[in-house]
């Protein structure tokens, strides 16, 4: 039967958003008590995260949430006290409670929300638990010495949660709210408060608490007159509770690690520091006090007269107005910054279940988690790092006992870090595991024609990794849950070219695995350098360009019906943009003056590089980028476009096709 939520949809979008808080710190907690049973630290921070989950469904009244919850946190008291051992089936039967509970949480939000049946997996834990008290359990764990819980930050945290849902039911009784839910759905949060505030020892708050539920549990007509004590009765709760969360420690955060880190993509919350919030406030004053100074000089200019100063001063005012324009735009973006921390916390996990499945022993080193980028970035990064992640797991390491004969140890490494390379974000993931055949490669594309075997047998190591990028290609002899689809590193490739981004692989056959991505901090602002060509406008993105030259046509040297030219001690291939465009009219006599000097842009991606020859560079900006519509997706060339400021477009150039 349809379970019918009592709660206003914004109550809804916070319970949803704690709850996957706790539900990525409860996935953080169980995967290091899978690595040590001991760790009391993990088993306190669970429990504490399932605790969460169950106080709040319960005064918000979401029974299936609630009901497993308390199954689970019944399960980790258990644990706590060394009624149950914390082994395989428990960590499988708590896996597969956060699994639902992640499920239940994405959908407790829409209107039709329907109640999942839980009770199969609430049995499999009462009768684990009680074959655990047959067999007798183990020692209590115990908080280690050194790592005690902050309890009054936990306790702040949700006082600020539930001090909230009284002041917005309040808020509704005055605008009108008649509901007859309203007095128990009230008194449900202050019991549920009542109780943490004496389980914490906060005794100033548990009696005004209690003063509080006396007084409502007394009141026939729950009116706008109630709804007055109790907003007034919340600002003292508030005052209470920020007394108390001043008491944290410097970092103003619980034990748990990644609690306020990771989160569940469907569901996060943008949250904004307050001094990008001031920097904002301030560019936009002053930008304010600028457009004011420029009305009174175009009010004064009505009169202007030749070698009056009202000139001069409007375009200092006009330079003024480009310069805030531009902080604000930079700070804009700062607030689109996200944590790729996001998908980093995302990916223990998958290795861990991939690594069970097939039999493997993994090890996962992330570094670089605090790396930002523009949210939009991060989410196209989402699928192509969870895909690498999983190749590497599944086709990179080896099965224990083949590692063992190549006198590897027995646990694979897989490593995933972020770094900054100039204006760009650098990710790479690498394993240690038996790398890839260019030769495997060549047989498989042969077989799958390709292209014609006389190209194929060409192809140098690189061009055919190369090949591991295309629709459809996979050297996977047999399709299994992870791979062996045709699904390969074009989903990769695509995601990354829809944000300006490119992809690279090397490989050392039977020792390693290195995929590079090389992203934009920000699609929303790109620093390009706008070229011509038979009078039409193209940029080149400036992360992509290793120089600007000039070649003289007498300079270009004939190399197998390609030119080339010498560049800094090495041979630098030359091509004409509107011969790789394919532009009508293309400007090949002009080759015929020896000592014409033509600009060359040098393009360099993956090691490779490339001279583009156009008739004339125009000049450097910045411009605003919008990603091409599907039906372009099969011209590689380019990667967006922008629109200028004298109307034109202008299509931006992939410096990772033009080498290609």
């Amino acid at each position: 039967m349809p379970f019918k939520l009592i709660i206003t949809p914004e109550m809804k979008k916070k319970f949803q958003s704690e709850t996957a808080r706790h539900l990525d710190d409860l996935e953080t907690m169980l995967l290091r008590l899978e690595e040590n049973p001991e760790d009391s630290e993990a088993v306190s921070s669970a429990f504490r995260a399932v605790h969460s989950i169950k106080g709040n469904s319960d005064y918000l009244g979401v029974k299936d949430i609630n009901t497993l919850a308390n199954g689970l946190e019944e399960l980790m008291d258990d644990i706590r006290a060394g009624r149950v051992q914390a082994d395989a089936p428990a960590t499988a039967i708590l896996f597969e409670g956060l699994d639902l509970l992640r499920d239940m949480n994405r959908r407790v939000a829409s209107e039709d929300y329907r109640e999942s049946d839980v009770t199969g997996l609430v049995s499999r834990i009462a009768r684990l638990k009680a074959q655990a008290s047959e067999k007798g359990g183990r020692p209590e764990i115990r908080e280690s010495p050194g790592k005690k819980v902050d309890v009054a930050a936990v306790f702040h945290r949700s006082a600020l949660q539930q001090i909230e849902y009284m002041r917005e039911s309040a808020n509704r009784i005055l605008q009108g709210d008649v509901s007859e839910k309203n007095r128990p759905n009230i008194l449900r949060i202050l019991k549920s408060f009542h109780v943490s505030a004496n389980y914490g020892g906060f005794q100033a708050i548990a009696a005004l608490l209690d003063e509080m539920k006396q007084r409502l549990e007394k009141e026939n007509d729950f009116g706008k007159k109630t709804a007055g004590y109790l907003l007034e009765k919340c600002e003292e709760l508030l005052r209470l509770a920020d007394e108390i969360g001043s008491r944290e420690g410097p970092s103003g955060k619980t034990t748990s690690p990644g609690a306020d880190a990771k989160m569940d993509d469907l569901f996060r919350e943008v949250r904004l520091s307050p001094p990008k919030i001031d920097r904002i406030i301030d560019v936009a004053t002053r930008m304010g006090i600028a457009h004011s100074r420029l009305s009174y000089l175009v009010e004064q200019g009505r009169d202007i007269r030749e070698g009056d100063c009202v000139r001069d001063e409007l375009k200092r005012t006009a330079r003024q107005i480009g310069r805030i324009t531009q902080e604000l735009q930079v700070g804009a973006m700062a607030l689109r910054l996200a944590s790729i921390n996001m998908i980093f916390e995302r990916l223990p996990r998958i290795v861990r279940d991939i690594g069970l499945e097939e039999g493997k022993k993994v090890d996962l080193a992330l570094s670089g988690a605090d790396v930002e980028l523009d949210r939009k970035v991060v989410e196209q990064l989402v699928d192509p790092l969870i895909h690498l992640v999983r190749n590497a797991v599944d086709h990179g390491i080896e099965s224990p006992a083949r590692r063992k004969e190549k006198g590897k140890p027995e646990r694979g490494a897989i490593a995933v870090s972020a770094s900054h390379e100039g204006n760009r974000v650098v990710v790479e993931v690498s394993d240690d595991g038996q790398g890839i055949d260019p030769e495997e490669i060549r047989r498989t594309a042969v077989e799958k024609k390709m292209f014609f075997k006389e190209k194929i047998d060409s192809m140098s190591s690189g061009d055919l990794l190369n090949l591991l990028f295309m629709p459809g290609y996979t050297t996977a002899s047999c399709e299994t849950k992870v791979s062996g689809r045709g699904v390969g590193l074009d989903i990769v490739k695509n995601n990354l070219k829809s944000v300006g981004g490119n992809v690279t692989v090397s490989s050392t056959p039977g020792a390693e695995t290195r995929v590079r991505l090389q992203v934009p901090v920000s699609i929303a602002m790109l620093e390009v350098l706008i070229c011509e060509v038979q009078n039409e406008r193209y940029a080149f993105p400036m992360s992509g360009i290793l120089e600007n030259i000039k070649v003289k046509n007498k300079d270009l040297q004939a190399i197998d019906s390609a030119r080339a030219v010498a560049f800094r001690g090495e041979i630098l291939g030359i091509k004409r943009l509107a011969e790789i465009l394919e532009i009508p009219g293309d400007t090949e006599e002009q080759c015929g003056d020896e000592d014409r000097e033509v600009p060359v842009v040098v393009v360099g991606f993956g090691g490779k590089s490339l001279g583009v020859a156009v008739d004339r560079i125009v000049r450097s900006q910045s411009i605003v980028t919008k990603p091409l519509q599907k039906h372009f997706d099969g011209i590689g060339e380019f990667s967006g476009a922008a629109l200028l400021g004298d109307g034109d477009i202008v299509l931006v150039l992939d410096p990772m096709a033009l080498v290609r």
